[in-house]
């Protein structure tokens, strides 16, 4: 129950965030708009025949920058990651995983000009991400549900650098 009214809240103020506000901008404070980008994960550990799979990573983004160098942002993304590898000893067993989540990543920045067409920053900050449901393909038994295999929630950390174009809008970001 808790899941589906997270799953409708968060749809509700994705799609809310991205047709409001998608160029909202007062004093060259605030900027908001829709996120989109590509996901590439894979899981850890020693299988040799890991790929990276990807996956789609949309949503909406609130930053606000002060007149000098700081500034802070948070995020409101759907996000698949997932892995996929084939046995390597030649038999037929290929195994894709996919798990969906709502995160939520807050980051604090720190722009290197004060003003102007161009305003890189390096930003740094925790990210909170929800699962909403995970789907293996395993060639014998393919579509199986297993959400309940992975944790509810995912803390974790990022850092980066964004450039800023007044032209493109507030949308170039570079994840480490």
């Amino acid at each position: 129950m808790f899941l589906s009214y997270l799953r409708s809240s968060a749809f509700c103020i994705v799609l809310l965030t991205t047709i409001c506000l998608s160029s909202a901008s007062a004093q060259q404070r605030f900027s908001a708009g829709p996120r989109i980008g590509l996901n590439l994960s894979k899981f850890g550990g020693d299988v040799r025949t890991n790929k990276f799979h990807p996956g789609l990573s949309a949503g909406a983004f609130l930053m606000y920058s002060s007149l000098n160098h700081f500034g802070i942002s948070a995020d409101i993304l759907y996000s698949q990651q997932g892995a996929a590898f084939r046995n390597p000893d030649g038999t037929d067993l290929n195994y894709n995983q996919r798990i969906n989540y709502l995160e939520v990543p807050v980051a604090l920045r720190y722009f290197l000009t004060l003003a102007g067409n161009f305003r890189p920053n390096v930003y740094f900050g925790p990210s909170i991400g929800f699962r909403l449901n995970a789907k293996n393909n395993l060639v014998p038994a393919p579509n199986n549900e297993n959400t309940q295999s992975f944790n509810a929630a995912n803390l974790g950390l990022l850092a980066g650098f964004q450039l800023n174009w007044k032209a493109f809008g507030d949308r170039q970001r570079f994840l480490i």
